[in-house]
């Protein structure tokens, strides 16, 4: 079965059109990095708190990860800390004269800011085009060497939405449309309109929200120095012909996989599955990982559940790439949890 979703990104990747069938092959996951590796975390943040019962982006919701490359004999290690500094604002209804009207009419007024991505839907009975669209919120960024040391610090905007609806079910629905697949069970496109719409705009609001830590990655001034480090950019002439390099990434959702075991400093209830991706650099395989991604309730919401990765370059087996969820603490007050403060 061929299931094909054309994602026009109008705000992520230039107004280019990325087609998502990535069948990748799984490396180990968990990976081997452990926590202690990051002396310096615990000054920066420590503890997890239990997941909130609500999906609100509030002010002083942080994640903090630790990251490794490993380029043979050489190993180097830093910190990220992604802190929400600002929530969502009311939407508030007034009345007045609008336009040429003379009669009080009464208005919404919505002071927030919005990303809109377009896809299309080439199955089932009402194939087209469709929008998601999501508030978009500040989120500061903060890069540490291992002993806590800080090193750069940059101002994000991140697709709140998106991300508070991670890749859990998404991945799960993919997986299970798969299976139907070769065996009994209503394929994508043997689903009513109504069916149709949600599994393709669930796959959709996973892979733009993935795609959006991309490219604040690629093109953040303070992240983008660290994300060449572990991808490696194209030959010198791939970015002649490309006029400048650009990352591209492929999402395995339907060869998702539920995962057996997670690190143990991680919270133990929840669903968690490994969905595997691959980034390409102006079309060439760049880097191959396993993510691990849990529900994204708060505060995991600020990075869409992802809690771990394990990559490696396609070609270069020395060229390793682990990152793991060492710390993360609500911006409200806590409603218990693990680890210090509690």
């Amino acid at each position: 079965m061929r299931r094909t979703l054309m994602l026009l990104v109008l705000a992520l990747t230039a107004c280019g059109t990325v087609e998502v069938q990535a069948h990748l092959a799984p490396s180990a996951l968990p990976a081997d990095l452990q926590p202690d590796e990051f002396a310096g975390a615990p000054r920066v943040l420590a503890g997890i708190d239990a997941r909130a019962g609500h999906r609100e982006w509030r002010k002083g919701d942080q994640v903090l990860f630790g990251l490794r490359l490993t380029k043979g004999a050489d190993v180097q290690r830093w910190l990220l800390r992604l802190e929400v500094v600002e929530e969502r604002k009311p939407v508030r209804t007034a009345r007045g004269t609008t336009g040429s009207s003379t009669q009080p009419e009464e208005f919404t007024i919505d002071p927030n800011r919005y990303g809109s991505w377009s896809f299309r839907i080439t199955f089932g009975e009402r194939p087209g085009e469709r929008n998601v669209v999501s508030v978009v919120l500040g989120v500061a960024a903060t890069v540490y060497d291992a002993d806590g040391r800080q090193l750069a610090c940059s101002s994000l905007h991140l697709p709140a939405d998106l991300l508070g609806r991670g890749v859990v079910d998404a991945a799960e629905m993919a997986r299970a449309a798969d299976l139907a697949a070769a065996g009994s069970g209503a394929r994508p496109e043997e689903l009513d309109a109504a069916g149709v719409e949600r599994w393709a705009r669930t796959q959709v609001e996973a892979i733009v929200a993935l795609l959006a830590l991309l490219n604040v990655a690629q093109e953040d001034s303070v992240l983008a120095p660290y994300f060449w480090k572990v991808v490696q950019k194209p030959s010198v002439w791939s970015v002649l012909l490309s006029m400048g390099v650009r990352a591209t990434l492929n999402v395995g959702l339907e060869r998702s996989a539920g995962a057996e075991r997670w690190p143990e400093h991680l919270p133990a209830q929840g669903r968690y599955v490994i969905v595997p991706v691959r980034v390409d650099a102006n079309g060439t395989p760049a880097l191959v990982a396993d993510v691990l991604a849990t529900e994204p309730l708060p505060p995991l919401h600020v990075c869409g559940g992802i809690v771990a990765a394990a990559a490696r370059h396609p070609t270069d087996p020395a060229l390793r790439f682990d990152l793991l969820l060492l710390a993360a603490r609500s911006g409200g007050p806590p409603a218990g949890g693990v680890g210090p403060g509690h």
